[in-house]
Protein backbone atom coordinates (compact mmCIF):
# COMPACT_ATOMS: atom_id res chain seq x y z
CA UNK A 1 0.00 0.00 0.00
CA UNK A 2 1.27 3.47 -0.86
CA UNK A 3 2.11 5.87 1.97
CA UNK A 4 -0.79 8.10 3.00
CA UNK A 5 0.48 11.33 1.36
CA UNK A 6 0.77 9.54 -2.01
CA UNK A 7 -2.69 7.99 -1.73
CA UNK A 8 -4.16 11.34 -0.76
CA UNK A 9 -2.46 13.13 -3.64
CA UNK A 10 -3.64 10.44 -6.04
CA UNK A 11 -7.23 10.69 -4.87
CA UNK A 12 -7.23 14.48 -5.24
CA UNK A 13 -5.74 14.26 -8.74
CA UNK A 14 -8.28 11.58 -9.66
CA UNK A 15 -11.14 13.71 -8.32
CA UNK A 16 -10.07 16.70 -10.39
CA UNK A 17 -9.98 14.62 -13.56
CA UNK A 18 -13.05 12.51 -12.92
CA UNK A 19 -15.54 14.83 -11.25
CA UNK A 20 -14.89 18.10 -13.10
CA UNK A 21 -17.50 17.23 -15.71
CA UNK A 22 -20.45 17.27 -13.33
CA UNK A 23 -19.38 19.18 -10.22
CA UNK A 24 -19.08 22.94 -10.11
CA UNK A 25 -15.65 24.32 -9.25
CA UNK A 26 -16.93 25.21 -5.77
CA UNK A 27 -18.27 21.69 -5.22
CA UNK A 28 -15.01 20.16 -6.44
CA UNK A 29 -13.01 22.35 -4.04
CA UNK A 30 -15.32 21.31 -1.18
CA UNK A 31 -14.91 17.67 -2.12
CA UNK A 32 -11.12 18.03 -2.23
CA UNK A 33 -11.30 19.46 1.30
CA UNK A 34 -13.23 16.36 2.37
CA UNK A 35 -10.52 14.12 0.90
CA UNK A 36 -7.81 16.25 2.49
CA UNK A 37 -9.27 15.97 6.00
CA UNK A 38 -10.74 12.47 6.05
CA UNK A 39 -8.32 9.58 5.49
CA UNK A 40 -11.14 7.07 5.24
CA UNK A 41 -12.98 9.17 2.67
CA UNK A 42 -10.13 9.21 0.20
CA UNK A 43 -9.61 5.45 0.56
CA UNK A 44 -13.31 4.82 -0.02
CA UNK A 45 -13.35 7.25 -2.95
CA UNK A 46 -10.49 5.48 -4.72
CA UNK A 47 -12.15 2.10 -4.14
CA UNK A 48 -15.41 3.09 -5.84
CA UNK A 49 -15.17 1.70 -9.37
CA UNK A 50 -18.81 2.01 -10.44
CA UNK A 51 -19.29 5.56 -11.82
CA UNK A 52 -22.92 5.95 -10.70
CA UNK A 53 -22.13 4.71 -7.18
CA UNK A 54 -19.09 6.99 -7.00
CA UNK A 55 -21.11 10.05 -8.10
CA UNK A 56 -23.89 9.34 -5.61
CA UNK A 57 -21.32 8.83 -2.85
CA UNK A 58 -19.60 12.12 -3.71
CA UNK A 59 -22.98 13.91 -3.69
CA UNK A 60 -23.82 12.44 -0.26
CA UNK A 61 -20.44 13.60 1.10
CA UNK A 62 -21.05 17.12 -0.19
CA UNK A 63 -24.62 17.15 1.15
CA UNK A 64 -23.36 16.04 4.58
CA UNK A 65 -20.85 18.89 4.66
CA UNK A 66 -23.53 21.39 3.60
CA UNK A 67 -25.82 20.10 6.36
CA UNK A 68 -23.10 20.77 8.96
CA UNK A 69 -22.43 24.37 7.86
CA UNK A 70 -24.19 27.03 9.90
CA UNK A 71 -26.78 29.15 8.12
CA UNK A 72 -25.87 32.76 7.54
Amino acid sequence: MEPTPCRQTNSIAFAQQTEKGWLTTRELVSFIDILRHDLTAFDVYLALTEPDVRKDWVRVQLDNVDALRPSI
